[in-house]
């Protein structure tokens, strides 16, 4: 009886140093999946804006590039993204019927954990953690 509870004894801290090794590792990988799960939502945020876009010019025939830009603008201030880092293509607005109006938009999205922590890994080079999210949508006139 008293042999088990001296092994016991030794091995008490076992379990919180063991907890302490992992902790980090997990709070890392949780931040990581958080900022992935934020850049996947802004690239959803530009799809959609594009496609509000290429609909608008579609749907009103006399519709220009201003007003498919103001579209895409309330759309992405809607979505807490400023319209101004937001780089923008648009092909055939307005267009003819049959022609396929094309909004591309792009923007550069930094994730600050992951950039933290491949700066220590990474010397040098692009900008690490920043990725291009580029949406892309095309839509004919009917």
């Amino acid at each position: 009886m008293k042999r088990e509870k001296a092994i016991r004894r030794r091995d008490s801290g076992q379990s919180l140093a063991e907890f302490a090794i992992v902790l980090p590792i997990l709070l890392a990988l949780l931040v990581g999946i958080f900022e992935f799960g934020v850049a996947w939502n802004r690239k959803q945020v530009l799809t959609n804006a594009a496609r509000e876009g290429a609909r608008l010019a579609v749907l009103v025939s006399t519709a220009g590039t201003d007003t498919v830009d103001f579209q895409v603008d309330a759309y992405l201030t809607s979505a807490g993204i400023a319209p101004g880092d937001v780089a923008r293509s648009y092909s055939n607005i307005p267009g003819d019927t049959g022609d396929t109006v094309t909004i591309q938009l792009q923007m550069t999205h930094t994730m600050p954990f992951v950039s933290a922590v491949a700066g220590l890994l990474v010397a040098g080079g692009e900008t690490p953690g920043s990725v291009t999210l580029t949406s892309v949508v095309n839509m004919r006139h009917e």
